[in-house]
């Protein structure tokens, strides 16, 4: 995807489809079924194998969280927040670069 998707600080599944229908040259309608099929297989993987890595890109990873004691400034008690999977990412080195390269370079999107 050579274009900019937008100014906004968050890129929704239909500027990604919006993307990949104007570089491809697909119908608006196959654009969006291959975005949530992408998404669906990130979605498969992770749940099958606890990580999916992209290459050149990133790892996403299911991320073990420990039960933890909380406490709530209002009602000045302690709670217990249960162990838990979160979903994470980790950005491999060539994304990074390309980041840090972009942001000297002054093309970053604010």
């Amino acid at each position: 995807m050579s274009h900019k998707l937008g100014a906004r600080r968050s890129i929704t599944r239909s500027d990604l489809a919006k993307a990949i229908s104007r570089d491809l040259g697909l119908s608006a309608n196959n654009s969006h079924i291959i975005v949530d099929s992408i998404i669906g297989a990130l979605i498969q993987g992770l749940l099958a194998q606890n990580q999916v890595r992209v290459r050149d890109f990133g790892r996403f990873y299911i991320a073990q969280r420990k039960a933890r004691l909380s406490y709530n400034p209002k009602t000045l008690t302690n709670n217990i927040v249960r162990a838990k999977q979160a979903a994470r990412f980790k950005a491999y080195p060539a994304l990074k670069k390309r980041i840090d390269d972009n942001i000297r370079a002054g093309i970053s999107n604010k």
